[in-house]
């Protein structure tokens, strides 16, 4: 060591000595290693048995683990924000307001230095330099370069303190695992695990696998994606059985002991240096992941898995050793900073933080005690941008020893309250138990006063206002199944049914203290065709009323699903399990069993004939191309097709030619559903072009849009009179069904479109108003208008009418019609 040292150097280590609190001990160095995505009860000291981590066993073992750690919020950009700076996110849009706590150590003396993962917010440390205070820095995400930058800190030779910051990646490559287990190939960052572990190895399924009733819809809006919705590439977990899932388990392991292992070089690297008995090491993640929890996987939600992750403070010989304190509540974003200055003995901390020293709940000795917390709070603003709940849910989350508490801004259970002494999975909300009504009120009121301490703009009051004052429905059911196109807004549907013998009307509201009066169709065995229910939702303060009206009316045509589906791609089997997506990707050239054909089965047992039947396949294709549809056999299965065994193609019944507008396409085959009724029905469709085209038969969609079989029982009609009376079919375009008892009658001409104009016929001109809706065979309104009675009125259909089954539903206060439009 040098005898002669610079004096500036010298009055900055007087400085640190005389502010701090242990005046006879030199200043500590202060380590902080994060990594990303560790799930907090993913550790040997909680009790889980899966992995092997001497790395963070060596910390835990010399400190004190807080099991009740949460983020500010969890996902990486926001949660680092937090860490860097002590403010809630949401004070954060330009991080640069705020003061860095590599920036508060700088000036009080210490060497400093960041190396790894950064991700505050979209900043990047170069571009940053003055801001964030940190003398040597290197930005990168590989967890063996990040180590020897560090360790190259370690190895530098100075005279004063130094604070360290190392960002590892892992276990962030879960994300990369998550895709590669769905069909990817992205890369990992410090090495390959295993994708596809014998089951029997793999760690069991955690026990709240299972999706609790009555989610937020800030959570489960992003499950359910399909290739090609904007969040597959975070939520490829879709069609995962329980066998992907725990292979992502076993993988996830795999990644958290690859960091781990750097860790263990770290502190290994310290010890021999004779350091860690002078050094601060605080471990923790910037979030956690689902880890098929509510088969949920990466972050984004307020569940356990996702927002609470490890917290170690060691300091060997000073810290409590291998203490895991399960009491204190932690928050890490907010936390960390005061925590660090404390233990580099500075009193001025920067202006605004809300965070506690937890030093005194970590120390064998210490000098000040804990300040008292009974709550945290996280935020969290879910974007969403498939399905019918869609848009942004702004959250927050208040955590105490007892509960958990949602808000979001919007949807059906946007209130949401767990009992964690009593179910710590959160699998079942008692957001409704009138037990817990004392207890949402006191966590609304801590929401409200945490929202006025920080600054934040999160309306608690005017959010739970809007949801006692709402007289909307979330849902309505005809018995059981749900209303394929229901939105709250719209108030009226019309929807054909195949018959039945009793007919129950379900609605759930969106706020669950609402009222609900269902009057539902009467004479359901009567001579009418057209039937109506109606709903009546008064709001929980009473105010505001909204009625909904359901319009049904009867059919024998059958949408069936398929029972089985599969397509030849790739060299493996490949099942479609009737959420993703058949691709139909052709090769030029190539062998005509490779990725070129799709199988489809249903079953037509309940049926001993049929008059008609169309397959129904909503598609499209990057250029136009053929596909042949042609009958096959039932003697293949899903786990027996690959590009070199798949079952031969029958009798063929027709080619159609597919474009580039997504829109059902349909193939007539009734002779072939009418011979094989009672039993079994297979399809094999085969594109013969080999141009290079794509083709993409959808199994769902956001809107419904799954293969259909459409079967109306009876006797398969004669073909040739068919085609000698087709000219009559298109002068009869119509399905006039009778009205209810009235004196009135409404009646839709029987040619009634002509050019494109629809005709309907009106009670005579009372001044009443008439309702009039058209809707498709699920239910999804195409047109609706409220207009004066006049006798007659004329739609004009060109801007929407395809080939397709209409609903039309004429309503007066005295009469209602529902008639069947099939445009062909």
């Amino acid at each position: 060591m040098k005898t002669i040292i610079q004096t500036s150097i010298l009055l900055c280590l007087l400085t640190l000595v005389s502010r701090h609190s242990m005046a006879d001990d030199p200043l500590p160095n202060i380590i902080v290693i994060i990594t990303d995505q560790h799930t907090g009860k993913i550790m040997t000291q909680r009790g889980y048995n899966h992995i092997t981590t001497p790395g963070i066993d060596k910390l835990a073992a010399e400190g004190t683990l807080f099991t009740k750690s949460y983020v500010t919020y969890p996902v990486c950009t926001f949660s680092r924000k937090s860490m860097i700076t002590g403010l809630m996110p949401h004070k954060l849009d330009d991080v640069t307001v705020a003061t860095s706590v590599g920036k508060t150590m700088k000036d009080a003396g210490y060497d400093t230095g960041y190396f790894g993962k950064w991700h505050v917010g979209t900043t990047k440390l170069d571009e940053i330099e003055a801001w964030h205070g940190f003398d040597s820095y290197y930005e990168n995400y590989y967890d063996s370069t990040i180590y020897k930058e560090s360790k190259a800190f370690l190895d530098q030779t100075r005279t004063k303190p130094f604070f360290m910051v190392t960002s590892y990646n892992n276990p962030h490559d879960a994300c990369e695992l998550a895709r590669n287990i769905s069909g990817g190939d992205d890369k990992y960052h410090d090495g390959e695990v295993d994708e596809a572990m014998d089951v029997a190895l793999c760690p069991p399924l955690p026990f709240n696998y299972e999706i609790p009733l009555n989610e937020a819809e800030g959570h489960y809006s992003r499950r359910n994606q399909d290739p090609g919705d904007p969040h597959y590439s975070s939520h490829p977990t879709k069609t995962w059985t329980d066998t992907e899932w725990r292979q992502f388990l076993y993988g996830y392991d795999r990644l958290l002991e690859k960091v781990d292992a750097r860790i263990e070089d770290l502190i290994d690297d310290l010890d021999e240096k004779n350091l860690l008995e002078n050094t601060v090491i605080i471990y923790t993640s910037d979030h956690g992941d689902g880890r098929g929890a509510h088969k949920w996987n990466q972050k984004k939600s307020f569940y356990e898995e996702s927002v609470n992750v490890p917290f170690i403070i060691s300091w060997k010989g000073k810290t409590k050793a291998g203490v895991v304190d399960n009491s204190t509540l932690v928050s890490s974003g907010l936390d960390l900073y005061p925590t660090i200055l404390q233990f580099a003995g500075i009193t001025e901390a920067p202006a605004g933080l809300h965070g506690i020293d937890l030093s005194p709940a970590a120390l064998e000795n210490p000098t000040g005690t804990l300040t008292p917390r009974d709550y945290v709070i996280s935020e969290n603003v879910q974007r969403v941008y498939t399905g019918h709940t869609g848009g942004q849910f702004n959250g927050r989350m208040v955590v105490t020893n007892d509960f958990k508490y949602m808000l979001f801004d919007k949807g059906v259970n946007r209130e949401q309250l767990y009992d964690l002494t009593t179910d710590p999975g959160e699998l079942a909300p008692v957001t409704d138990d009138p037990a817990y009504q004392t207890d949402i009120a006191d966590l609304r009121q801590k929401l409200k006063d945490w929202v006025a301490a920080t600054g934040d703009d999160f309306e608690v009051d005017q959010i739970v206002a809007d949801l006692e004052s709402s007289a909307e429905l979330d849902d309505i059911k005809l018995n059981g199944q749900s209303v394929t196109s229901f939105s709250p807004s719209l108030k009226s549907y019309s929807i054909f049914i195949n018959p039945v013998e009793t007919l129950t009307v379900e609605a759930t509201p969106v706020n669950s203290a609402s009222s609900v009066t269902i009057t539902p169709p009467s004479d359901i065995h009567g001579d009418e065709q057209a039937r109506t229910a109606t709903v009546v939702v008064e709001s929980e303060d009473t105010n505001t009323i909204n009625t909904y009206t359901v319009v049904v009316g009867f059919t024998d045509e059958s949408a069936l699903t398929p029972t089985q589906d599969a397509y030849v791609r790739g060299g493996e089997s490949a099942d479609l399990n009737f959420g993703s997506e058949i691709d139909l990707d052709v090769k030029q050239g190539g062998n005509p069993d490779f990725y070129r054909k799709a199988f489809l089965t249903f079953d037509v047992s309940s049926f001993e004939g049929a008059s008609s039947a169309t397959l129904k396949l909503y598609t499209t294709t990057s250029k136009a191309a053929p596909v042949t549809l042609y009958e096959a056999d039932n003697n293949w299965s899903e786990s027996t097709i690959t590009w070199n065994n798949a079952p031969a193609l029958g009798t063929e019944i027709s080619t159609l030619q597919i474009g580039n507008v997504k829109q059902y396409y349909e193939w007539d085959v009734t002779s072939f559903v009418h011979e094989n009724a009672g039993g079994l029905v297979s399809f094999g469709l085969y594109d013969p072009s080999a141009d290079n085209s794509h083709i993409t038969f959808t199994s769902k969609d956001a809107l419904g849009n799954h293969p259909q079989l459409v079967v109306v029982p009876g006797e398969a009609t004669n073909e040739d009179e068919d085609e000698e009376n087709e000219d009559d079919e298109d002068d009869k375009n119509e399905v006039v069904l009778s009205t209810e008892p009235s004196t009135q009658q409404i009646s839709i001409y029987p040619n009634p479109l002509n050019n494109g104009i629809l005709y309907v016929d009106l009670p005579s001109n009372d001044g009443a108003k008439v309702h009039i809706s058209i809707t498709d065979m699920q239910g999804k309104e195409i047109y609706q208008n409220q207009i004066q009675n006049k006798n007659s009125i004329q739609i004009d259909t060109n801007s929407w009418l395809t080939k397709g089954l209409y609903v039309i539903a004429v309503r007066t206060d005295h009469a209602t019609t529902i008639s069947k439009l099939i445009v062909r």
